[in-house]
Parts: C-alpha cells; sequence; structure tokens
C-alpha cells in the first residue's frame, strides 16, 4: 500500500488530549496522537457510526463511544 501524506491541519489544532476532526475529501477523519506520533483513520465506526474520535484511548486503541469496540489508531482495524 502506498502511503500518502495529505496536509490536513496543524499541530495546534488538535485539542488538549491531542485529537481533532478533519474532513478529507467528504471523508471525516480523526487525528489522534500517541506516544508523540500523528496517526489518522477514519472517524466513522463501521458498526454503528459512533464517532471514534469522541471515544476512550488506550494505548494505541481508540474505543467506539457507543459499544467500545477497539480500533488500532496505528492501522485503523479493530483487533478484535
Amino acid at each position: 500500500m502506498e502511503r500518502t501524506f495529505i496536509p490536513v491541519a496543524t499541530l495546534g489544532d488538535l485539542d488538549e488530549r491531542g485529537r481533532a476532526v478533519v474532513d478529507v475529501g467528504g471523508i471525516r477523519v480523526a487525528l489522534v496522537r500517541v506516544d508523540g506520533r500523528l496517526h489518522a483513520l477514519e472517524d466513522t465506526c463501521p458498526h454503528r457510526g459512533g464517532p471514534l474520535s469522541e471515544g476512550d484511548l488506550a494505548g494505541p486503541l481508540l474505543h467506539c463511544p457507543l459499544h467500545a469496540w477497539p480500533f488500532d489508531v496505528r492501522t485503523g482495524q479493530c483487533p478484535e
């Protein structure tokens, strides 16, 4: 998979938790800082449509606020 970087925000756009939500080509993308690195993943949970950016973060796992499914911010995948 080719990685492409698209400038969508500055570090100053992140909130106190190190998060921001941006629009990239009509898709809501959550930006999440974990251990000093920024990660981007689609902000919408594929199961129930919850906003992942509002979920709890445990290490690299961001949990959907609707049903707690975890998503790895490094890959965007659900490890379960």
